[in-house]
């Protein structure tokens, strides 16, 4: 058996490049999650409290390097505050303008992460 030699100046390091890797949309009637529409990458998501959703991975993250984009049209604020991101699952928060916890009629979700 040989030895395979590589020429440190021919190998091409390829940056890692943002890309979505999961997308949802949730349906908020009366502070229940009605509606879960989303792709494979996501199981399922629910309410917690006002203003609070549980949205769990189909498949584990291999790590925290992630980011979760939320948005609900322009009425809330919808976010991920920094110790809600979990390797099987996240938390959404929203609150309306003046920071009170509240429930939008919708919101949608992609998440980003360097591949």
């Amino acid at each position: 058996m040989g030895i395979i030699k590589i020429d440190p100046s021919r190998v091409r390091v390829e940056p890692k490049v943002p890309r979505a890797i999961a997308s949802a949309k949730l349906s908020i009637t009366d502070g229940l999650v009605e509606g879960f529409a989303a792709d494979s990458a996501l199981a399922s998501g629910f309410a917690i409290d006002t203003g609070k959703f549980l949205i769990f991975f189909g498949t584990e993250q291999p790590d925290l390097d992630y980011i979760v984009n939320v948005f609900d049209g322009g009425l809330y604020r919808c976010y991920v505050q920094p110790g809600d991101y979990m390797m099987d699952s996240f938390v959404v928060t929203t609150t309306d303008l003046a920071g009170v916890p509240a429930d939008p009629a919708c919101i949608s979700i992609i998440i980003m992460r360097a591949i």
